[in-house]
């Protein structure tokens, strides 16, 4: 079996922090959504702050991982609103 698959994995799983040491966290603003049922929702906050320095993290209440579909309005809202303190 061939080595390639794991190097990939590596190399994959590397990628964010070698981003980060070689030009440091994302400074425009980001929004990050996840929905309330979701597994991954109590740590996506943390980590996109690991990457960006100006995090806006929303948690969907009715969505699990689809929040355009599950929770469409909430979703758009949200996107509204980040605009809108984006622009100002």
């Amino acid at each position: 079996m061939s080595a390639a698959p794991h190097d990939a994995l590596l190399a994959t799983l590397s990628a964010p922090a070698a981003r980060l040491a070689r030009n440091g966290k994302l400074t425009m603003p980001v929004l990050g959504t996840a929905g309330a049922g979701h597994d991954y929702t109590a740590m996506a906050g943390a980590m996109m702050r690991e990457q960006a320095e100006n995090v806006a993290h929303t948690i969907g209440p009715d969505a699990k991982h689809w929040g355009a579909k599950e929770d469409p309005d909430f979703l758009l809202s949200r996107l509204l609103d980040f605009d809108r303190a984006a622009r100002t």
